[in-house]
């Protein structure tokens, strides 16, 4: 079943990407994702954003794939325990596992942390809808 990218999902997906990537790397980025067309122009946020929405219309790509292909570099990296910003989202993950009990958190304890991450980044970008348009 294809789903386009929910609109929350395609800003934070867009503000994340533009703030780590280059114009270059974003190209390629996107390129490896899948994203059809050319590279849009513009600035990185808009040719980010752009090319994500063209995603949504192309019926030839499956859009969640692309964002998926998109965000599994950012899940990949691990929150560094020197940074402070990082610290405070090490703990959250610390207290959420110690809580949960969850044998998911202790057979792949970096899961959790890259999860943290992204939605990290997400709401220090005041996209705090992301988590609702995923279940939705």
């Amino acid at each position: 079943m294809r789903r386009p990218i929910p609109g929350a999902l395609l800003a934070v997906v867009a503000e994340v990407s533009s703030n780590c990537e280059t114009h270059a790397s974003l190209d390629s980025l996107f390129t490896y994702a899948g994203a059809p067309g050319d590279p849009p122009d513009g600035s990185k946020h808009a040719k980010a954003l752009a090319w994500l929405r063209l995603a949504n219309k192309d019926d030839t790509v499956n859009p969640l794939e692309v964002v998926g292909r998109i965000i599994e570099t950012y899940m990949e990296q691990e929150l560094d325990p020197n940074d402070t910003w990082d610290q405070q989202r090490l703990e959250v993950v610390s207290e959420r596992r110690r809580g949960s009990g969850s044998e998911e958190d202790s057979e792949r304890p970096d899961l959790s942390r890259r999860r943290c991450w992204f939605a990290s980044n997400a709401r220090q970008l005041g996209a705090r809808r992301w988590k609702d348009s995923l279940q939705a």
